[in-house]
């Protein structure tokens, strides 16, 4: 086991500007189309952040953030919205953060 270990709250290891989710789970039944546009949460009571969502065929997402976003964690959801409407959410698989990209390099 590793221990990664970094100062300071903006550090550029726990930001991300992408994420990919397992299949979603939609309060309409399905998402309001393949591709649009609304805010996201990755943490309680965290800021909406606008973000761009993709919808695969098999109901996952790619989630991009107009900017990083930190600690955004596997394992946690993401849950979407247009204004004060709750769209729905999933349960986030990976990310882009950098750490991230280093911890998978050594799993390989």
């Amino acid at each position: 086991m590793r221990l990664y270990v970094d100062q300071g709250a903006d550090s550029p290891y726990l930001r991300s500007r992408r994420l990919w989710s397992e299949p979603a789970h939609w309060i309409a039944g399905q998402p309001p189309a393949s591709v649009f546009r609304c805010s996201a949460q990755t943490r309680y009571r965290q800021a909406d952040e606008p973000c761009e969502v993709r919808v695969n065929d098999d109901g996952r997402l790619e989630v991009r953030f107009d900017r990083p976003q930190r600690a955004v964690t596997p394992g946690q959801s993401v849950v979407l919205y247009d204004g004060e409407i709750c769209l729905g959410g999933a349960v986030i698989e990976r990310t882009d953060a950098p750490l991230e990209q280093r911890l998978g390099a050594h799993a390989a």
